[in-house]
């Protein structure tokens, strides 16, 4: 019963959900504050802020196809680039949601 599992030891679907928002919005706020270096920063310092954004990204990513087959989306992603692109259009898409 603890860490989120019911008796059968599946975890809830609104566990799974708030598990899916929070490293999505982990990984959105790290890719936003390197977009940010990347406009005002010089390429090296620049560099070191989109590494540690990647990281998170490419954790919310293999989250996303850990439980079935890969998406073919989630097939295509191969780059840091495409890891953090992907956490971008997925923050999007939730975020309208959130707010009607």
């Amino acid at each position: 019963m603890f860490r989120g599992l019911n008796n059968s030891g599946v975890l809830s679907a609104f566990q799974q959900a708030g598990d899916r928002e929070f490293r999505l919005h982990d990984a959105a706020l790290l890719d936003r504050v390197a977009l940010s270096e990347e406009e005002t920063r010089a390429p090296e310092a620049a560099a070191r802020t989109a590494l540690v954004a990647v990281r998170p990204a490419k954790r919310f990513t293999v989250y996303e196809c850990a439980p079935s087959e890969p998406t073919l989306r989630g097939a295509e992603l191969a780059t840091a680039a495409d890891h953090r692109e992907y956490v971008r259009e997925q923050d999007h898409a939730w975020s309208p949601d959130r707010l009607r």
